[in-house]
């Protein structure tokens, strides 16, 4: 492949990627990778760590960029510090979804409304 061809090549790469990188801006997104002065660009405001890994070429770096805050959790079940504060917040969970079940479908909404809105405030 000629250097032009090779530079065309790049730049159309780096366009895809700045689109896709700047769609998967909106939602919860984690992008694996090494560490890259081009996602460093594309993503100034994404949070990202840096860890060492074993490859078949010895010991790399590898570097993840996440659209997320450390405190945001994606699933319940990864929620707390160990397998006994998950296994407390799994049962108050289930607790309050129950009694949330239990309210009338009016009050249902209340709650739900002011959940919501709470969440909305801390981010």
């Amino acid at each position: 492949m000629s250097q032009t061809a090779m530079e065309q090549f790049t730049n159309v790469s780096k366009r895809i990627a700045s689109e896709t990188l700047v769609v998967a801006s909106y939602s919860r997104s984690m992008l694996s990778g090494y560490p890259s002065k081009l996602y460093d660009d594309l993503l100034p405001n994404w949070r990202t760590i840096e860890f060492q890994v074993m490859s078949r070429g010895g010991v790399r770096t590898e570097k993840l960029w996440l659209s997320f805050a450390e405190s945001s959790v994606h699933w319940a079940t990864f929620a707390g510090y160990n397998f006994t504060d998950r296994q407390r917040i799994k049962r108050k969970a289930q607790r309050w979804a129950e009694n949330y079940r239990m309210l009338p479908a009016g009050e249902r909404l209340a709650v739900l409304a002011a959940l919501l809105a709470c969440e909305q405030d801390t981010k």
